[in-house]
């Protein structure tokens, strides 16, 4: 059990990669690798960390992203770029199969020579995407857009869902099936802030993008694809994904 408490701090603490698991997903990981012993479950885990028994303290604990309030500002309304969320086809909405995107951008420092990723992510699997992109531009934006399509497969890509931010003012240009969010409503687009935060574990704010190799951004982004979900009862959104969808020349590797 003592190598089993020194390998889930590791996981806790972000030691591997700088990646920081939550419990659950720990506990998920070094299953296989520790099979022969009697594990506790997270009930117990959440114990051991809140009484010293393990070396990671609560405070050190990967912490849930909050979602706004779900009340709308009335003032400053922004301009809907095209077709409303409303509109979305019932597949979309009810994640019953694999293609239908949430979009966004993340990124560091705000200024307009800094990089910028742009993240993808499956409503069904919650798969994640991301491309790094020379700026927060509509240009950009539509640029990796049509260079995913190409590499994807452009029949994976069914219908993509976006804020109103400018960035995906022209997406309709390269897409037919966009549709767009309420204004100053995330949850919306619950599933790419979900992914978002796991990113920011490693990819932290304030920080450029253009600091981080582009090797470390898709590395991160494939262990957030591995890591277990308890949504899909342990499996990760890439086992969850490839099981519905074969991508054309097999799964990407960074």
């Amino acid at each position: 059990m003592k190598d089993f408490i020194k390998e889930l701090d590791n996981l806790l603490l972000g030691r591997y990669g700088g990646f920081k698991y939550a419990p659950y997903g720990a506990l998920k990981k070094l299953k296989p690798k520790f099979k022969d012993l009697d594990l506790p479950c997270v009930t117990t885990l959440y114990n051991w960390i809140n009484t010293g028994i393990t070396e990671t303290n609560p405070i050190d604990l990967v912490k849930k992203p909050k979602l706004r309030s779900r009340k709308v500002k009335q003032a400053m309304q922004k301009r809907c770029f095209g077709k409303s969320i409303d509109e979305r086809p019932v597949e979309a909405n009810l994640r019953s199969e694999i293609g239908h995107f949430e979009i966004d951008t993340i990124q560091g420092k705000k200024m307009a020579t800094d990089k910028v990723i742009l993240v993808l992510t499956d409503r069904k699997s919650r798969y994640n995407i991301v491309k790094v992109i020379n700026s927060k531009t509509s240009q950009d934006v539509n640029k990796a857009i049509l260079e995913l399509k190409a590499e994807y497969g452009s029949k994976l890509f069914k219908t993509i869902t976006a804020d109103n931010g400018s960035e995906f003012s022209e997406l309709n240009k390269v897409h037919s099936e966009v549709y767009y969010a309420h204004p100053y409503s995330p949850w919306q687009r619950g599933s790419n802030e979900n992914n978002n935060g796991f990113l920011r574990r490693v990819i932290t704010k304030g920080k450029a993008i253009s600091s981080f190799p582009e090797e470390e951004i898709y590395y991160v982004n494939d262990i957030m694809n591995a890591y277990p979900r308890r949504i899909f009862n342990g499996l990760s959104a890439e086992e969850v994904f490839h099981t519905h969808y074969v991508l054309p020349s097999g799964p990407r590797v960074a």
